[in-house]
């Protein structure tokens, strides 16, 4: 079974207002502040709307560049860089 085991807080930007040279319309930055960082009661909403099939996934990421595999849209608006992978992602708690 497939879980989210690492989420980020994401924003969503003009790519044409950015000189980032992003290859997409969010910004995903590791080096941000540890409060952008999605903490275990985040994951937890997380894996039960991806489980139930409410998370909306707008991207798959492809660059490997990128550790993240997919930009998500959670049920209160908010978007999350997350690795979904094989797995019990409170395993890795």
């Amino acid at each position: 079974m497939q879980s989210i085991h690492t989420a980020l807080y994401v924003e969503k930007v003009n790519a044409e207002l950015t000189t980032l040279g992003i290859e997409y319309d969010f910004v995903i930055d590791d080096f941000s502040s540890m409060e952008q960082w999605a903490d275990r009661s985040d994951l937890a909403q997380l894996n039960n709307e991806y489980q139930s099939g409410k998370l909306k996934i707008i991207k798959e990421i492809s660059n490997k560049d990128i550790r993240y595999t997919h930009i998500v849209l959670d049920t209160d608006g908010c978007f999350f860089a997350v690795i979904i992978k094989d797995g019990d992602w409170v395993d890795y708690l």
